[in-house]
């Protein structure tokens, strides 16, 4: 009887036990998306980061982390892109996926910064017309900070964002650039702080920026609005708009469409057609033979952009 029942106890420990282990969760390292499809239709991608006899845990793009049970799961399968828009776009079936890679860049438009945040340990480096560069670095997922120079090193800026998601689709960030235009202790100081609101995800959005900036003794409000519509796997449309008003003078408009083309899951290529409008003031002598000051428009269409970026 006595060996009965220790063999009954190490028997019910031992089931225990292993019920135990079998219902622990299994962390995953991989980085990887997966898209899972559900019973009811449900169709789901992210990044699975853990799973057990019962569920899995997945982080969703658009949806959060969430729990899904495996009784409910009609499909799963390892993927290496995201879908278009972020939308969660799958054929089953196949291999007619319809999936996108993410766009890399979804923090910054031309040069506009949207208000998503870069992922901390993620960053990017731009070239503007291989004369302008910057670099972007997520230092957590909701402070970045970078740097813009030109290739002669002057005029240079450092700068700082914060971003924070508000809601689904909702994003809000503030910042601000610092720096002087020339290598000289006299040169002029620079710099500008912002406020913006994105609405939208990381493939279609639109932007409101406000800023209130500096240029030696000379003060400017900027106001900027920008947007980006992912339309296929390889292209994104895209525009961009500034007003810089400044006291005593009159506004100066730029910007205009353009688009975004995605080579390969880590660099891009921005490509677009400016306008450029502001009023010009000269000295001309009237009717009576005096000295005035006229004001003339001055409108210059397209003037071509050219960007390239890297995600690092």
């Amino acid at each position: 009887m006595k060996h009965y029942f220790l063999f009954l106890f190490w028997g019910t420990l031992g089931l225990l036990t292993n019920q135990a282990q079998a219902q622990a969760d299994t962390a995953f390292n991989d980085t990887n998306y997966y898209y899972i499809g559900t019973l009811d239709g449900g169709q789901f991608l992210g990044k699975i980061i853990s799973k057990n006899d019962r569920e899995f845990y997945i982080d969703t793009r658009d949806k959060g982390k969430m729990y899904i049970p495996k009784y409910v799961i009609s499909e799963i399968k390892h993927v290496n892109t995201y879908t278009q828009s972020g939308s969660n776009t799958h054929k089953p079936g196949g291999n007619d996926h319809q999936i996108y890679p993410p766009n890399p860049h979804p923090s910054r438009y031309y040069y506009s910064p949207s208000a998503l945040p870069i992922e901390k340990g993620e960053g990017y480096i731009n070239c503007t017309y291989f004369l302008l560069y910057q670099a972007q670095y997520g230092l957590t997922d909701h402070i970045s900070l970078g740097g813009t120079m030109t290739i002669v090193g002057m005029p240079a800026m450092f700068n700082v964002k914060w971003s924070q998601k508000v809601r689904r689709n909702l994003y809000i960030g503030a910042g601000g650039q610092i720096g002087k235009t020339w290598w000289t202790s006299n040169s002029d100081a620079i710099g500008v702080g912002f406020v913006n609101a994105t609405l939208g995800n990381e493939e279609s959005n639109i932007t409101l920026n406000g800023g209130y900036g500096f240029y030696g003794k000379e003060h400017i409000n900027l106001v900027s609005i920008a947007a980006t519509q992912r339309i296929s796997k390889k292209l994104s449309l895209m525009f961009e708009a500034w007003s810089i008003l400044q006291p005593n003078y009159d506004p100066i408009f730029f910007g205009g469409p353009g688009f975004r083309l995605y080579a390969g899951k880590k660099a891009t290529w921005d490509f677009g057609f400016i306008a450029l409008s502001f009023q010009e003031k000269y000295e001309a002598l009237d009717q009576f033979g005096q000295p005035k000051t006229y004001t003339k428009g001055q409108d210059y269409f397209p003037i071509p952009f050219i960007a390239a970026t890297y995600k690092i």
